[in-house]
């Protein structure tokens, strides 16, 4: 996964807690449900696209049944939806996964380039 991804990710997941949470400590909350970074692991279903969060799965090598385990947890407990608490989302083939990495970088890094030509317009 590509650095500014991951920031992306972990920005998001840690900003609402004040934590600072790393790639490895965030894959071991999203797919263990005693683990006490319970916050930053709601924000991950919650918040954060689910393109990016099956980048992110596919990235740190989880396994999709436990991720899916923690997000049925998270989904028992609030009122909207989660992607990844769906039977479907356990179904996705890894094509589906390698196509969602590709779009989060894709999208990454078209968001780098219209940033670096709105700075050379100035």
């Amino acid at each position: 996964m590509t650095g500014s991804v991951a920031s992306k990710i972990l920005g998001t997941v840690n900003a609402p807690y004040h934590s600072d949470l790393s790639a490895p400590e965030l894959a071991r909350a999203i797919s263990e449900v005693d683990e006490p970074a319970m916050g930053p692991a709601f924000s991950f279903f919650s918040e954060v696209p689910v393109e990016l969060q099956l980048a992110f799965v596919a990235e740190m090598r989880l396994s999709n049944t436990k991720v899916q385990q923690v997000a049925k947890h998270f989904q028992s407990l609030c009122p909207f939806p989660l992607a990844l608490a769906t039977d479907a989302s356990s179904e996705m083939d890894h094509d589906a996964i390698e196509d969602a990495e590709l779009n989060a970088i894709c999208e990454e890094r078209n968001h780098e380039v219209a940033v670096k030509v709105d700075l050379e317009d100035l």
